[in-house]
C-alpha cells in the first residue's frame, strides 16, 4: 500500500496478474465463453497445417491404362484387381497422360503438377515448408507483440496466411506453393501465439493449467473442419479459397476484443489498462474500481536484440531454455510428423483423419486432470512413455476386421498419447 503525494489517499499496489486473480474468484461461464470466442481463429492453424493432405493426395488406386505398355502389364497380371496401385505404376515408371490417366473424381495439385512415384517426396516437402514459416513466426512473434500487441499481431498473422492461401491456386507451380506454405506457417503461428498469450494474460493463475488445454481443444475443431472441407469439396483450388475466406471470417471476434492490459501498461497507457481491467471485472460479475489500485510492473528492455543478450548473460536461463526447446522440438516433431501418415495406415483417408481428430480431442481433455494430479513435467513423461509403448505395439501385422488393423488402432492410441504430451 502506498500514499499519493497530493491527497494522502492510500492505494493498493498490485500487478496485473494479482488484479486478475482478485477479479476472478471462481469459474465463470461468461469468462470461458470469452476465451472460446477469442480462440476460434486458432482453428485455422490446424486447417492450414493439414490442408495439403486433402489438396495434394495422390490417388494411386484411381487410374486406368491408355498405352500399349500399360495394357500389356495389365494382361501380364491376369487383370488383377490389385494392379491399379502404386507398385505397378512406380516400378514400371508409367507416365501420367502417356501410359495412364487419373480417374479420380477429386482433383489435387499432385495430379496437376505430376507429383507421384519418384517425385512423391515433393508433397512431403510442400507439407513440411509450413513449419519453416511456423519457426520464423515463433521467433519474430515476441518482437511483433512488443511493438503491436498480442491482439493486433494475431490479426496481422491471420491476414498474412489468408492472403497467401487465397492466392495459392493462381500461383500454380511447385515453387510458388513452397512460398505459400512458408507464409501460411508464418502467419498462423503468429496468430496462434498471439491468441494464446492474450487468453493466458486474462486468465487467473489458478486456471492457467486448464486454459492451455482448452485452447488446444478449440484448435482440435480445426482438425474436424479440414476433414469436413476436404470431404465436401472435390477441387483442391476451392479448398484453398474456402480456407482463406474462413480465415477472414474467423478473425472478426478479434476486432471486438480489447487489447491486452499488459501491453497497454508497457506502452505507458496505464489509464487504458485500468479501463480494460474494469470492463473485465464487470464481465466476471465482480466489478471493482481501479481508482484505488496502483498497477505495478517491472520495466524491461523493449529492444528485441537486447532481450536476446540475456541468454548470454544468464547461463541458467540459457540452459533451461535450450532444454525446453529440445523437449518441445521432440514432442512437436512426433505430434505433427505422425499426423501426415494416417492416409498410409488406413484405406479411407477421411475416416482415418476423423478418428485421429476425435482421438486428439479426447487426449487433450484427459491432459487437464492428469496435469493437476502429476504436474506438467511428470505428465509429459508419462504420455511419452505411453506413446512409445503403443508405437511398438503397432509393429505386428494383425488384421482385426474389414481393413482395420492392429497398426491403425495402436497408432491411434499412440497419437493420442503424443497429443496429451503436446498439450
Amino acid at each position: 500500500v502506498v500514499s499519493t503525494q497530493s491527497t494522502g489517499e492510500k492505494k493498493e499496489v498490485l500487478t496485473i496478474d494479482q488484479v486478475v486473480d482478485k477479479i476472478c474468484t471462481g469459474v465463470n461461464l461468461k469468462l470461458i465463453t470469452l476465451f472460446i470466442i477469442a480462440t476460434i481463429p486458432a482453428t485455422q492453424t490446424a486447417v492450414q497445417v493439414y490442408m495439403t493432405i486433402f489438396t495434394g493426395f495422390i490417388p494411386y488406386s484411381e487410374w486406368t491404362c491408355v498405352s500399349e505398355k500399360c495394357l500389356g502389364l495389365l494382361a501380364e497380371s491376369n487383370y488383377s484387381k490389385t494392379f491399379y496401385s502404386a507398385k505397378p505404376m512406380c516400378m514400371n515408371q508409367l507416365v501420367a497422360g502417356t501410359d495412364f490417366n487419373w480417374t479420380s473424381q477429386r482433383t489435387s495439385f499432385s495430379m496437376d503438377w505430376e507429383i507421384y512415384c519418384e517425385s512423391e517426396s515433393k508433397l512431403s516437402v510442400i507439407s513440411s515448408f509450413f513449419f519453416i514459416g511456423a519457426s520464423i513466426g515463433l521467433l519474430v512473434s515476441t518482437a511483433v507483440f512488443d511493438r503491436f500487441g498480442r491482439k493486433n499481431g494475431a490479426i496481422a498473422g491471420n491476414i498474412i496466411a489468408a492472403v497467401a492461401t487465397i492466392l495459392a491456386p493462381w500461383l500454380s507451380c511447385y515453387e510458388s506453393m513452397l512460398a505459400v506454405r512458408v507464409l501460411q506457417g508464418l502467419g498462423m503461428f503468429i496468430n496462434l501465439t498471439g491468441i494464446y498469450c492474450w487468453v493466458v494474460e486474462f486468465s487467473p493463475t489458478y486456471l492457467r493449467s486448464t486454459v492451455s488445454p482448452l485452447i488446444l481443444l478449440v484448435w482440435c475443431c480445426g482438425y474436424l473442419l479440414v476433414v469436413l472441407i476436404g470431404y465436401l469439396i472435390p477441387y483442391w483450388s476451392y479448398i484453398f479459397w474456402t480456407t482463406g475466406a474462413l480465415n477472414f471470417l474467423m478473425i472478426v471476434p478479434l476486432f471486438i476484443l480489447p487489447i491486452s492490459p499488459r501491453f497497454a501498461l508497457v506502452r505507458g497507457r496505464e489509464g487504458e489498462a485500468k479501463t480494460i481491467l474494469e470492463s473485465f471485472s464487470r464481465l466476471c460479475n465482480n466489478e471493482i474500481s481501479m481508482d484505488t489500485i496502483e498497477l505495478d510492473y517491472t520495466t524491461r528492455v523493449q529492444n528485441y536484440l537486447e532481450q536476446l543478450k540475456d541468454f548470454m548473460k544468464y547461463p541458467t536461463l540459457r540452459r533451461q531454455t535450450l532444454l525446453c526447446l529440445l523437449s518441445w522440438f521432440t514432442v512437436a516433431t512426433l505430434f505433427y510428423g505422425f499426423d501426415f501418415g494416417w492416409g498410409k495406415i488406413s484405406t479411407n483417408l477421411y475416416s482415418s483423419y476423423l478418428f485421429a481428430a476425435f482421438g486428439k480431442a479426447i487426449a487433450i481433455a484427459i491432459t487437464i486432470p492428469v496435469c493437476h494430479w502429476l504436474g506438467r513435467k511428470y505428465a509429459v513423461l508419462l504420455f511419452l512413455v505411453a506413446a512409445t509403448l503403443f508405437f511398438f505395439l503397432a509393429m505386428p501385422d494383425v488384421l482385426i476386421a474389414n481393413g482395420w488393423t492392429l497398426e491403425f488402432g495402436s497408432c491411434l492410441l499412440g497419437s493420442m498419447a503424443i497429443a496429451s504430451a503436446y498439450a
